[in-house]
């Protein structure tokens, strides 16, 4: 059975994703920013994750197969909190990463998340979150996303043309 890692697993969007996921009698590791929170309960693993020192990052992702990462909005730069998780998502050659950002537009610090991931050689999916989104609606999104074999952007070989629609 495939392991989720949840990135954050602890606000509003990461949390509702955990008991969705959870609901599906899936397998789950979330992170927590308090250390006291870690450890297993039940059927979730918690892992401390602090995305500003990077301290928990190989915990986090150890024997995980697919993860869910969410920018938080107080991050200051969110490419300097994001790239170390796409570097071990890729050390770990994860099955797939569904990235989370808030609605962005290209030279930002959110878009070279995006990129980041795009260039990582991983599967992925991004959903751009727009003020006002249901964290519900998202959590549901990111679980179809995270879960399904079927759906999920292919990354690019460098210097590929990218993919001809077909007719149908």
């Amino acid at each position: 059975m495939k392991r989720n890692l949840v990135i954050p697993g602890t606000d509003a969007v990461g949390a509702l994703l955990v008991d969705i996921l959870l609901g599906r009698a899936l397998r789950v590791r979330a992170t927590t920013r308090e250390k006291w929170k870690a450890g297993d309960r039940g059927p979730i693993a918690w892992v401390y994750l602090d995305l500003a020192s990077g301290e928990g990052i190989e915990q986090a992702f150890a024997a995980v197969d697919r993860a869910f990462i969410a920018i938080p909005p107080e991050i200051g730069n969110p490419h300097e909190a994001l790239a170390p998780l796409v570097a071990e998502a890729k050390r770990r050659r994860l099955e797939k990463i569904v990235l989370l950002t808030p609605l962005a537009s290209d030279g930002t610090p959110v878009r070279r998340c995006e990129l980041e991931v795009e260039r990582s050689g991983l599967r992925y999916e991004i959903m751009r979150a727009q003020p006002g989104d249901d964290p519900r609606m998202l959590a549901l999104a990111a679980a179809r996303l995270l879960t399904r074999d079927d759906l999920g952007n292919h990354p690019l070989k460098p210097g590929a043309p990218p993919p001809r629609l077909r007719a149908a």
